[in-house]
């Protein structure tokens, strides 16, 4: 409804307002007439700032985003700049935006109902419904510092890595071979085997073959 009505008065039948008490001197029709008032509607929409394990928000954590105002049958009654999300707990978020591209998807019922048209017609509470997509990093592995031609993978956060390429090898000389000992991270040996797992990959992250040097015989 757009308007509600309140009693104004007593008034004749040609519009004229009556007043009480009244000398009746004849047969009268009076009638009761009404002040219209628009109906102002609000439009609330809430954020969550918690995530589940299943990555799906949960209704208890919603704090109020943005709240709109107007009136019955007006039109797109929504925010105009779209919510980001941010778990309240620093250290859970820093976490989940290394793991996942958390952005916003649209706009839901409390009984999660997806909303597309948010035309004024009753006061309305809308949660914001957002989507998790896994963030992939790069694993790199080098035959030597100077190789062009590396075997690359990518994993998501938190994930291991097995090497997947041809034995590495490194170029004998007159005197000595090389043997492939481990891969190694920085200045650490992160395994000595050609497929053992590595990581946890927490980032962008470049392996290194390194070798063992061996007299010829």
């Amino acid at each position: 409804n757009k308007y509600s009505y309140t009693f104004a008065g007593w008034a004749d039948k040609n519009g004229k307002a009556v007043e009480f008490p009244l000398d009746v001197m004849k047969d009268m029709e009076i009638k009761a007439t009404y002040k219209a008032t628009t109906i102002i509607y609000t439009h609330k929409f809430l954020v969550p700032t918690k995530w589940t394990a299943t990555l799906s928000a949960t209704e208890s954590s919603n704090v109020e985003y943005a709240e709109i105002i107007g009136e019955y049958g007006d039109m797109n009654k929504r925010p105009g700049v779209l919510p980001e999300f941010k778990d309240s707990d620093e250290k859970v978020d820093a976490e989940l935006k290394k793991a996942y591209k958390i952005t916003f998807d649209y706009w839901a019922t409390s009984n999660g109902e997806k909303v597309t048209d948010f035309t004024m017609r009753g006061n309305g509470t809308f949660i914001a419904v957002f989507k998790a997509e896994p963030i992939k990093y790069n694993v790199t592995f080098y035959q030597s510092k100077n190789d062009i031609t590396p075997w690359a993978t990518q994993v998501g956060y938190g994930d291991t890595v097995v090497y997947g390429g041809e034995t590495p090898e490194y170029p004998a000389n007159d005197s000595v071979h090389y043997i492939f000992a481990g891969w190694m991270l920085g200045n650490s040996v992160e395994t000595d085997e050609l497929t053992g797992e590595l990581g946890p990959i927490i980032a962008d992250t470049r392996y290194v073959a390194t070798y063992t040097e061996q007299a010829h015989t």
